[in-house]
Parts: structure tokens; sequence; C-alpha cells
């Protein structure tokens, strides 16, 4: 009976061997997106190297593994899960090291987490737990026999909480013509004063109509300590500019830059809503800007005026009429294939230099200014009650106007009232 006591206590103590697991986050805080080296390190205390050691974490729910992923695998670990962007760590088949008697054998295992949750985080392996894919755990094998840790092991990851990133949008001029280039000006801003914003993407898809003149000369510039440019894609007659990578400096700024402009218009004028929403500047710290927007409106390059030189007449007598077509562009020619003023209903008549009883000082004209003007075609029956003076073929070049002079006169007392009609001018 004594002997079979004895032997009970000795296979007791064999099953009881002792090895610890430990397990902590370098960094242990972090900011959010940024990657921290999760360690375990596994100790035997016994005289004989432990065989078939399995270890499985199940990280935190905001942990995960990263990529890259820098495994440092010293124990001979069979990786069987640790996939970046999932949040198992599964090893298998891996061997500790005996000890010496008086120092613990040791190994480790390490690799790259991310989270982007702030708060506290803690990871567990528990006590006396078989490892499986999903179940978190540590045993060993001493001599054949099964061993576990008898303490469980905790480590804690903590994620600062960031101020979100915003966004601003200008254009200039902030009213705008048909056809001529509109500066615009998008500046992402990081309020964070210890932290950088790595940027993933951000694109601007501007409003229908809107396009990126080309070839133009988009620019990216960012500042704040740790900022990165990226790259600036806003290709001629697309419609939209994007930033790829690049990152934003410590309390700092990236402004991107483009020559943007609208071809046509409905009507006289026409405001473009650009809209970026919530969530627009994509980062790694997966923050959420806030919606942000800018209106542009466009007007018509084309303006149209008419004065007399004398509004009170004697009848019969000439009055200078002066109509000028100004073209608001400063880029772009306004090509005026046809313009109409019908005085059908006015009494009113044209006169010439030749026109009896009273003659005028000069005959009808057409002065046309700017680059490239060209005076066209005028038409301007004399002589004749309720005519229409019209312009053909003619050009004002850009910031130019074509002016057309006639003198007109009527024998019916009164008011003359005389009204250009919308659309009267062709391009």
């Amino acid at each position: 009976m004594l002997a079979l006591a004895a032997a009970a206590a000795l296979l007791s103590g064999a099953a009881e061997a002792s090895t610890t697991i430990n397990h902590q986050f370098t960094a242990a805080t972090i900011n959010p997106g940024d990657v921290s080296v999760y360690k375990i390190t596994i100790a035997n205390s016994s005289l004989v190297p432990l065989t078939a050691a399995a270890v499985t974490e199940v990280l935190p729910a905001a942990v995960t593994i990263a990529s890259p992923t820098g495994i440092t695998n010293t124990c001979g670990f069979t990786v069987s899960a640790a996939a970046p962007g999932t949040g198992t760590v599964y090893l298998t088949a891996g061997t500790i090291p005996a000890g010496t008697g008086a120092v613990d054998g040791q190994c480790f295992f390490q690799i790259n987490v991310t989270a982007t949750t702030p708060g506290n985080h803690v990871a567990v392996i528990p006590a006396n737990t078989t490892p499986g894919p999903g179940t978190s755990g540590y045993t060993a094998k001493e001599s054949g026999v099964d061993v576990f840790n008898t303490t469980p092991a905790s480590a804690t990851l903590s994620v600062n909480a960031l101020l979100n990133p915003t966004g601003n949008k200008t254009f200039a001029p902030a009213t705008a013509i048909v056809g001529d280039p509109v500066a615009l000006t998008i500046t992402l801003t990081n309020p964070n004063a210890g932290a950088t914003l790595p940027i993933t993407t951000f694109t601007d898809t501007l409003p229908a109509g809107m396009t990126v003149v080309g070839p133009g000369s988009p620019a990216v510039a960012c500042t704040g300590t740790g900022f990165v440019n990226g790259a600036l894609t806003a290709t001629g007659g697309s419609g939209s500019v994007t930033l790829t990578g690049g990152t934003i400096g410590q309390s700092g700024t990236c402004t991107l830059k483009a020559n943007v402009t609208v071809a046509s218009i409905a009507g006289t004028s026409q405001v473009f809503a650009n809209v970026l929403a919530s969530g627009a500047i994509g980062n790694t710290r997966s923050l959420t800007s806030p919606a942000f927007n800018r209106n542009l409106t466009v007007n018509t390059p084309i303006g149209v005026t008419k004065t007399f030189g004398t509004l009170n007449i004697p009848g019969g007598q000439p009055s200078l009429m002066t109509l000028r077509i100004s073209n608001a562009s400063v880029a772009n020619a306004l090509d005026i294939t046809t313009f109409a003023d019908n005085l059908t209903g006015t009494t009113l008549k044209i006169l010439s230099t030749t026109s009896s009883p009273v003659a005028a000082p000069a005959n009808p004209a057409v002065v046309c200014t700017g680059t490239g003007a060209v005076n066209g075609t005028l038409t301007a029956p004399v002589d004749l009650l309720d005519q229409t003076i019209s312009l053909a073929g003619a050009r004002a070049g850009p910031g130019g106007n074509c002016t057309i002079t006639a003198y007109l006169t009527s024998n019916t007392d009164g008011a003359h009232v005389n009204t250009i009609s919308a659309n009267a001018v062709v391009n």
C-alpha cells in the first residue's frame, strides 16, 4: 500500500510541470490605425523541452492583425491562422526549450496588430484551457503529458481618441463665366497636434457639367510635422479630383488645387452645387470627416445694353441709338451667329446720311473689339417704319464687345419703347 501511494504522488507531480505564458503590446498606447507589436512569450522551467505547444489568442474585437504582419517566431510554431485583417492568432506544433534549473527556457512569437476604435482593449489567454481555432488558450506536452498555464495572462492595448478631419472648398472667382477657367482649391485639415493623418483616398466628384481644365497644373501641398504630399489626379476633361496617399501632418493641412470650367448653362445663370458627403476624407485612422460643400454660380458671357443719346426729340429729328453686345469672358471670344433688335410696333425708323427730309449724321455701323474681333454683317433697312436691325457672323474678342450705332426717329408723338427680347443673341 505504501508503494502504491508513492507512485500516485510521483505521477501527479509530472502533470503539474511548470510553464507560464505572458503577452504584451508594444507600444501599449497607439493612435488609431497605428501599429503595435503583439508578443507572446512562453517559459519552461522543466529540464526537458516542451513539445506540441499550441497557443490561440482571439484578439479583442477592435484589434486586428496588420499588414505586413512582421512575424517573428522563435518557438518553431506552425502558424495556422494569423492573416492580415483578421483577429485570431492560432499557433501549433511549437517547441519550448528546456530550462537549466536556474534559468527557464524561453521562446516567443510576435506579430503586428492595429486598431482604430478608441479605448482600452484587453487580450486574455485563460488558464488551463485547451486552445482551438476559435478558443483562446495554451497547452504543451512534457514527456508526452499535457501541461497548461495555471494562471491567466492579460495584456491591454489602449487607443487614443482623436479629432475628426475637416474639409473646405473655394472657387475663384466665386461667380464664373461660361467657358472660363475657375481656380478650385480644396483644403483638408488635421486638427490633431499629436498625430498625423495618413490619407487613403479623397475624391471630389464635380457637379454634372463641370470638368477639369486640361492640360492643367494640378498641385497638392501638405503641411505639419510628418506630412507627405501624396499624388493628385486631375485629368483634363474629367469630372473629378482625387488625392491618393499622402499624410496630413500634425495640426497641418493638405491643399489641393486644379482649374475647372463649365462649358454651357441653362439660361443666363446657373448654380452648380458641389457636396462632399460625411466621411469623404478617407484615412487609415477611420476618422469620419463632416460633410462640406460649395456652390459656384456660372453666368452667360453675353451682355446686351441699349441707350439713346437724346431721349426727347422733335418729330422727325434723329437720336443716336447705341446697342452694345459685350463679352464678359476674359478667356474666350464670343461668336455672334445672329442678333436681332425688332422695332415692330415702335413706329421708329432708321435714318441714313441720305434720308430726307432729315438726314442722319452717320449711317448704321458696327464695330467689334477684342483680340480676334470680327465686325460681321449688319443689316439695318433705312427710311422704313418698324424694321429689324440684325447682325450676323460677328465676333467679340475676350473682354471685348460689338457696338451697333444707328440714328432713329419717329413722326409719332409719345414714348416709343424698344425692348430687346431674351435670347436675342445666338452664339
